[in-house]
């Protein structure tokens, strides 16, 4: 193009960070281009991954954003209830948001979110799915496309576009790049190139996961017994452990589709382990464990929490827990722009995951 300024914003990256920045430059009439280095398969992959709606996130999404009530329905449950426990289990607090009655909109108090879930409203919302619910990615006929399983690998600066090179051989020029490329960002690394960038261990590993709870299983009674003991059978209902000095820890857990649950848990390890390693940006830089070595960990991770929490965890299956350790920078003084490109999101943000 011969005329810089109707270059598209090239968008890298398609999951919620890049998802939400195309919905913004969709909204401003700004065209933008998206690569996602994953394919469309494995675009939305579920891996139990669960975002806490804060009520910023739910005023930007409907009220700035005006994304449509059906998609937001489908993505975000609202919190109805959130019962305490410390790592005794012994019962601290029940907070019955349901009761409250409060909005943060018109229409929805703040909540929470399943990844992949969030992810289908998004692609809905910017008309990048077909009648049947496929993923609109390459196709010649969209003005605004998706391109799936091609990544972004470098860059570089000119008056009035930015050169963006493309793990498939090709370039194409835009207005701006956006790096929403996640913890081990290409785009990061090519900006910083010449100076230390490395990760820092932070002292603790995050376990989490996606269980789904089976009728007349351990865990579902465990559920039934607590709903009704603390009055929660009218809704949903999330747990959270607090861990104390004898008995450090913090566990989360919320439902996100009836009946599944998605869950962290938190706690000290001096020792840094590799999954951070991991490419898979739909873990977070984590990996998944192979059942025997779930069974290993996990039994020596649950053994000392309350029931109710050893059930959540145990009956996930080991393809849905993953295991990573909290990371920040190194040098947290770097910037995150360089002239028309711009790190967002994880890309950006110094703690992983």
């Amino acid at each position: 193009m011969s005329d810089t300024k109707n270059l598209p914003v090239i968008i890298a990256g398609a999951g919620p960070c890049g998802l939400v920045a195309a919905l913004s430059l969709q909204r401003a009439g700004v065209p933008f281009v998206i690569y996602d280095r994953a394919s469309a398969a494995r675009l939305c992959s579920n891996s139990g991954s669960g975002i806490d709606m804060a009520p910023c996130a739910i005023k930007i999404l409907e009220n700035e954003l005006r994304m449509g009530r059906a998609g937001l329905d489908r993505a975000i449950s609202p919190y109805e209830y959130m019962h305490t426990i410390d790592s005794e289990g012994k019962t601290l607090n029940t907070y019955r948001f349901k009761d409250l009655k409060y909005k943060i909109t018109d229409s929805r108090n703040f909540g929470f979110a399943n990844r992949s879930d969030l992810q289908h409203a998004l692609l809905e919302e910017l008309g990048l799915k077909d009648k049947d619910g496929n993923i609109r990615d390459d196709r010649p006929e969209d003005e605004t496309v998706l391109h799936c399983g091609v990544a972004i690998k470098s860059y570089e600066n000119h008056p009035g576009h930015v050169e963006v090179q493309l793990s498939n051989g090709t370039s194409i020029r835009g207005l701006a790049l956006l790096a929403c490329d996640g913890i081990h960002s290409a785009i990061r690394e090519h900006m910083h190139r010449d100076i230390d960038d490395s990760l820092n261990y932070c002292g603790q590993v995050a376990w989490w996961g996606k269980t789904t709870v089976e009728k007349g299983s351990t865990l579902d009674d465990e559920l039934t017994k607590m709903a009704k003991d603390n009055d929660m059978e009218d809704g949903n209902f999330s747990l959270a452990m607090m861990g104390t000095r004898k008995k450090p820890g913090v566990f989360y857990s919320c439902e996100v589709a009836e009946n599944v649950h998605a869950w962290v848990y938190v706690l000290k390890d001096k020792n840094p382990p590799a999954a951070n390693a991991s490419n898979d940006l739909t873990r977070r830089g984590g990996v998944a464990l192979t059942g025997e070595e779930k069974q290993k960990e996990m039994n020596k991770l649950v053994a000392s929490t309350p029931a109710v929490v050893r059930a959540i965890m145990t009956h996930a299956s080991a393809d849905d827990v993953t295991r990573a350790g909290f990371f920040d920078r190194a040098n947290q003084t770097v910037a995150y722009v360089d002239g028309r490109v711009a790190l967002l999101g994880d890309a950006a943000h110094p703690q992983s995951p």
